[in-house]
């Protein structure tokens, strides 16, 4: 299905070694091991480390584990390693020290935050950052439905720092108001109007984007906290009764 949407790899939010999620993703890994005519790459997103000795352990398995694949996704070189809330956890002293002990470099791609990319980028642990979903926290704005004016300002803070790199992103929609936890992700929302919230924050990226945005990831976690696949993002509203 992945392929077949035309996208190019895969981004997986990882929890560590023993956890569930790492059992799912060794399966992705055979799956993308084997020929096809439509290869992928993917990344692993480190999400969760409460130290840095932690996050170490997790880079170590991440080498022996991912790094050497063919299919890990690499800058330069070097393996794409992204983070989703441990750079908030840890602060720029505890991803420094990680970055410094690791065996071997792996670009670092911090927090989804705009304030917190911006703050990251300016850290020397940091060579990466990535769009996130730029929802609304508290009720959508009716001037700027599509919170179209924080996403230029991600686009514009990257330009800042041209000899740094940056993923970019595209989100159709995001749902809140049914959530399992209620401090991630309760009172989020992003109206999609049939499509509308994307085709207007793609025609806000194509204004704005620098140079060195390199990739765009579809942020799929966007509903419920499901993990939803990359649904169709522009519906019509036709039904048929039989």
């Amino acid at each position: 299905d992945v392929r077949n949407r035309g996208f190019d790899g895969l981004m997986i939010d990882w929890w560590g070694e023993g956890h569930p999620i790492n059992a799912v993703t060794l399966r992705i890994q055979k799956q993308l091991a084997l020929p096809h005519a439509k290869p992928l790459t993917f990344i692993i997103m480190i999400d969760r480390a409460k130290s840095a000795e932690e996050l170490l352990g997790h880079i170590g398995y991440c080498q022996r584990q991912f790094f050497a694949d063919p299919r890990y996704e690499r800058e330069a070189g070097k393996p794409l390693l992204m983070f989703f809330g441990v750079g908030g956890t840890l602060q720029a002293s505890g991803m420094e020290e990680a970055k410094k002990a690791a065996s071997h470099p792996a670009e670092g791609i911090p927090l989804e935050r705009f304030w917190k990319s911006t703050e990251q980028l300016e850290s020397d642990w940091c060579d990466q950052v990535f769009q996130w979903s730029d929802e609304f926290k508290a009720g959508c704005d009716p001037r700027d439905p599509y919170h179209l004016e924080r996403v230029g300002l991600f686009y514009k803070t990257v330009a800042r720092f041209p000899r740094k790199k940056a993923v970019g992103g595209f989100c159709p929609s995001f749902n809140g108001t049914l959530t399992r936890r209620k401090a991630w992700s309760l009172g989020k929302f992003l109206p999609s109007d049939d499509g509308l919230c994307l085709v207007e924050r793609a025609r806000k990226i194509n204004e704005v984007i620098p140079p060195n945005v390199t990739r765009m990831q579809w942020v799929t976690w966007q509903d419920y906290e499901e993990g939803s696949a990359a649904e169709p993002g522009i519906e019509n509203h036709l039904s048929v009764s039989g």
